[in-house]
């Protein structure tokens, strides 16, 4: 709740009132620009964590995002966020083998957490005014909800591939509960959230977070930060190329340049005696040979 600034949040519920948020973020939601830009910033994110956590280079699934979840809403109005894991691996003994792992881990989030692109913090619901004043409740849906969110499915993700039971993932929010209430996988849960808070410890020390808050907040274009990754995808394969290309001319210019340097190198070591002795043995042989021929005539 923001009682600090009522108007905005009068602003802000007649925008959004009646499901009028979905029509603000519809084109949003469809963006393929800024799904490109949500896919590379989780990646960077998952794979940043991977390394942190010290998994194995050969693990092979990797994540994507999938998109927003629609006009639909969430069975839990809360929820923000989901990730789905479709993996399997190759057993010994009873053990998971290391490197094995087939299959895709995927996050969607909920068209809700757009508003905060359009500058709205918050999705306002059960707006009253009366004479006593204005009461309502809202739903946070800053860009620090978007990190949490993508966060708390990372940690999803990180269960999901380092967990060997039949339940691989909880966590406190949507965990399976007991008949009283009570967590039925409380050690998974805890986890999670533990993992949820080092993820977004770590996730706002990278590169890739200030560039994509900047975007995310209108500070910097979508164009420019994808033309920057084309370029440098595009440095690094010309980059390969020119490697590729300077081993092999090292190895068809060194028989090439031994072969130029030969006649040169056997010229210039002949012995000073040489070119006098040739000169003499010339006059002989063509002296001898003219006295053959007169003599015979």
């Amino acid at each position: 709740m923001n009682k600090q600034n009522p108007q905005q949040i009068k602003d802000w519920y007649e925008k959004q009132k009646n499901g009028q948020w979905k029509t603000l973020t519809d084109a949003l939601s469809k963006d393929t620009k800024l799904h490109a830009q949500l896919n590379n910033f989780i990646k960077a994110i998952y794979q940043k964590f991977r390394q942190q956590k010290n998994l194995p280079k050969d693990f092979k699934p990797t994540i994507k995002f999938q998109g927003f979840f629609g006009f639909q809403d969430f069975e839990i109005p809360t929820k923000m966020g989901h990730c789905d894991s479709q993996l399997n691996w190759k057993t010994s003994n009873g053990q998971k083998v290391a490197g094995s792992e087939l299959g895709s881990l995927s996050i969607v989030l909920s068209q809700k957490l757009l508003l905060s692109k359009l500058g709205m913090e918050e999705l306002i619901t059960d707006y009253q005014e009366n004479a006593r004043g204005v009461n309502w409740t809202s739903l946070p849906v800053s860009f620090k909800g978007l990190i949490g969110t993508i966060a708390h499915e990372i940690a999803h993700t990180y269960q999901f591939l380092v967990n060997e039971d039949g339940v691989k993932s909880q966590c406190e929010s949507t965990g399976e509960r007991d008949s009283e209430g009570k967590l039925k996988y409380p050690e998974l849960a805890y986890e999670h959230t533990a993992l949820t808070e080092e993820i977004q410890t770590m996730a706002v020390k990278l590169s890739e977070y200030q560039k994509f808050k900047n975007w995310w907040e209108g500070k910097e274009s979508a164009e420019n930060l994808l033309e920057e990754k084309q370029e440098n995808e595009e440095k690094t394969e010309t980059s390969e190329q020119v490697s590729e290309t300077s081993v092999k001319v090292s190895w068809t210019s060194k028989p090439e340049t031994e072969k130029l340097e030969q006649p040169s190198d056997q010229g210039q070591n002949w012995p000073d005696w040489v070119l006098p002795v040739g000169i003499v043995a010339g006059v002989v042989l063509v002296g001898g040979l003219l006295y053959w021929i007169f003599k015979k005539k």
